[in-house]
């Protein structure tokens, strides 16, 4: 069974309340409010389960956040 990608769109991130937001392959928004927000990257290493941020939200747009998480996977 695959996991689904791309679950987010960058016009229904413009409506998100703050919260936490998954777009899938282990790529996360964090909201502070409907301004501001963290990309991060959630994966295993070792066993170990590790995170790398990305960038802020809206300065790294969602296409920016997708392309560095791919380029982050092994």
């Amino acid at each position: 069974m695959g996991h689904t990608r791309n679950k987010l769109t960058a016009k229904q991130i413009e409506t998100l309340p703050p919260g936490a937001y998954g777009d899938g392959g282990g790529l996360w928004l964090r909201l502070r409010d409907k301004k501001k927000g963290q990309w991060i990257y959630r994966f295993q290493l070792h066993g170990k389960s590790r995170q790398i941020g990305l960038g802020a939200y809206p300065k790294i747009t969602l296409a920016e956040a997708r392309n560095e998480r791919n380029n982050c996977e092994v």
